[in-house]
């Protein structure tokens, strides 16, 4: 009561739980107040032991994913369910450990945007698929979700009845055949078998193939300047090879045609993408050329 010193007796148990701090309203009270025996509870909030392969995790997998070495793998509190999350490590975009659930689509189709939220993804009404420089990931509206790290060609997957697959696809590089071929011998042999290295022709101007049975064939330059190295331009591919031809002669200015191609004359090389898909190359020093038109017939003088 007012002017009386009262005592209680008071337990209080404190959960880690948000409040809006807004909401709170200050009271002014006279009198005095002596609370004895106060007990103070704070309940510890255990985080979930997760286990993490690459594959399906079990109670014997690691529990530490920076030990397993890879950028795409699952994780799993319960291996003995079907609930699993397919997890990546971002070093790029938004970087970070980033899970996603399957069978858990109401949730995930927003999820993965927000992940992949430096690249426009394609969402319809049943999947959503992004694919950046670094991943390529989609959840589904039937629990599947997947993932590809491109870095090292490692994908996983979990569907909805939390089977998990992780493999590593094997790249084969094709073996190329190299010629400096005039058009009289294409004419004479049709394309023979080259040499498999480029460096042994003594040539900085000449033709590749992989498949030299078929007409689709890349003409290749070897510069020593501007922007140094092999650099090959593909017949009948002129959308991209327009673009991919000015980002070799980077060092200067290259005229490109409203209606398709384009023409690069540096110090070293006179080369150009023409919009019928062909493709020629000139070699200042010493002055030879190649062409292949969109046949696939070869010509180097």
């Amino acid at each position: 009561s007012v002017g009386t010193d009262t005592k209680y007796t008071m337990q209080m148990a404190i959960y880690n739980i948000p409040y809006d701090q807004t909401n709170i309203k200050a009271k002014n009270f006279k009198g005095h107040f002596a609370i004895e025996n106060v007990n103070c509870v704070m309940e510890e909030i255990s985080e979930p032991t997760y286990y993490y392969a690459f594959g399906t995790p079990t109670t014997s997998s690691i529990t530490d994913y920076t030990t397993l070495g890879k950028n795409v793998f699952v994780r799993d509190d319960t291996p003995d369910e079907i609930t699993r999350e397919l997890c990546i490590i971002r070093t790029g975009g938004n970087p970070g450990l980033h899970c996603f659930q399957n069978n858990n689509w109401e949730i995930e189709q927003q999820h993965i945007q927000e992940v992949f939220s430096d690249i426009s993804c394609d969402v319809d009404s049943s999947l959503v698929d992004c694919d950046a420089s670094d991943f390529n990931c989609g959840v589904d509206s039937d629990g599947y979700v997947y993932c590809e790290d491109y870095s090292v060609n490692e994908d996983c997957e979990v569907n909805s009845n939390g089977f998990a697959n992780c493999v590593m696809e094997e790249i084969t590089e094709p073996t190329y055949y190299y010629a400096f071929i005039s058009l009289d011998e294409y004419n004479a042999n049709g394309y023979p078998t080259s040499t498999t290295d480029y460096t042994t022709l003594g040539k900085n101007v000449f033709v590749r193939d992989d498949t030299p049975d078929e007409t689709t064939r890349e003409l290749c330059i070897v510069r020593t300047e501007g922007n140094p190295g092999l650099h090959c331009f593909q017949n009948n591919n002129v959308e991209y090879e327009q673009q991919h031809i000015q980002d070799v002669f980077s060092d200067i200015e290259c005229d490109v045609h409203s209606w398709g191609g384009a023409y690069c004359d540096a110090s070293d090389f006179q080369c150009g993408v023409d919009s019928d898909g062909g493709v020629g190359c000139h070699d200042y020093s010493p002055i030879e050329d190649c062409y292949v038109d969109s046949d696939g017939i070869v010509e180097c003088e």
